[in-house]
């Protein structure tokens, strides 16, 4: 058992904080759109279902050409996407901070 679990604890682990910020951003998501866009509840259900469209869309028919333009390999396709996914996140968080306290932050 220790054997596995050498092998796939850095998936796990990346499993487990990536499903925690997901589930805490799928949790404020609609908050914030509604309070801070002023959509009401069909607005929000448009938002996210456009939001569903278009991963499915970029899963669907993006996916194969992507994998093609690094050579077909799939782990480097998914260092791209966590490097991306960690740069944005670090993004979004130092401009909502400054968004929220002008004194604080990237201006």
């Amino acid at each position: 058992m220790w054997y596995v679990f050498k092998i796939v604890w850095i998936f796990l682990v990346t499993k487990v904080i990536s499903s925690v910020g997901n589930g805490m951003a799928q949790a404020v998501f609609p908050l914030v759109i509604k309070n801070n866009f002023g959509l009401d509840e069909k607005g929000l259900g448009f938002c996210m279902s456009a939001m569903s469209a278009c991963n499915a869309f970029v899963n669907g028919f993006l996916l194969s050409p992507i994998l093609r333009m690094v050579g077909n390999n799939l782990s480097k396709v998914i260092n791209y996407c966590l490097f991306a996914m960690t740069f944005l996140a670090l993004l979004q968080s130092g401009l909502a901070i400054s968004w929220v306290s002008p004194d604080v932050g990237l201006h």
